[in-house]
């Protein structure tokens, strides 16, 4: 009866124990699991938000510093009596917002797009100041109709020029990276920018169905060029700029697919 007794005191116990566990792994659940869960899902949201924001903000600067150079070349091209200058100046507010190190350390990509977004945080300050000398010089000069003012224009030029390649390439890698998430572009919302995007996306996704291999790069001629040209075979070039004669090769040229606006394009 002893033993009897026992068993029937611990069964309780046993059952209340029980409870108080279940009990405790709720709310360990609510307390614990369900706000990281939480705290992930707004992370994912926020993540992006950003994203979307970058992939647009690329895009604008793209086109604005790409004509800063294409304006650079008119000038030489025509050798007017009058000097063209630039009106779009690169923006650096969203990516200043954006390429904080220790929010970009968060994010849930590559580590080269990480390098990328601070690199071209960095080199858009520097092209928006030399910029701003360059467009201050610009104004200083009666015309380039003579040997003496279009040796002082390149030479005014060198450096803007070279933060200018820097930055392009840098941008077109990221995004041209950004937009194998089909997700952010579909989820764009400016209808018209969105269709842009996905245009391009699904041309540069068809092609690589296909097996094919793109090399990314600001202007098609750099495969040509001992500096950037490519290392392995590939099949196609991603560029912002086609500047390649007679190339055999598939090229995507990003800048007459996505112009800000259409009377940009070539």
């Amino acid at each position: 009866m002893e033993f009897i007794n026992i068993a029937i005191q611990n069964e309780p116990i046993n059952s209340i124990t029980l409870i108080i566990t279940i009990f405790s792994l709720v709310v360990a659940y609510c307390q614990l699991i369900i706000p990281l869960n939480k705290e992930r899902k707004q992370r994912e949201k926020l993540q992006h938000f950003f994203e979307t924001t970058l992939i647009i903000d690329l895009w604008e600067n793209m086109n604005f510093i790409s004509s800063i150079e294409k304006l650079y070349n008119k000038n030489l091209n025509i050798q007017d009596v009058s000097i063209h200058i630039p009106k779009f100046s690169p923006r650096i507010l969203v990516l200043e917002k954006l390429a904080d190190i220790q929010m970009v350390s968060n994010w849930n990509i590559s580590a080269l797009d990480k390098q990328l977004i601070l690199g071209i945080y960095q080199d858009t300050v520097e092209v928006k100041n030399l910029f701003n000398e360059w467009k201050i010089n610009l104004s200083q000069y009666d015309n380039l109709t003579t040997e003496v003012n279009i040796n002082r224009y390149k030479e005014d030029s060198g450096i803007l020029l070279e933060y200018i390649d820097v930055v392009m390439r840098n941008s077109v890698q990221l995004f041209c990276n950004l937009l194998e998430n089909k997700t952010l572009i579909k989820s764009i919302p400016d209808e018209r920018i969105r269709h842009k995007f996905v245009d391009v996306s699904n041309e540069i996704c068809s092609a690589q169905k296909e097996g094919k291999i793109f090399y990314v790069t600001y202007k098609s001629s750099y495969t040509q060029n001992g500096a950037y040209k490519p290392q392995s075979p590939y099949d196609g070039i991603i560029c912002w700029e086609n500047d390649l004669q007679g190339c055999d090769k598939d090229i995507i040229e990003l800048k007459n697919i996505i112009p800000l606006h259409d009377s940009w394009k070539d």
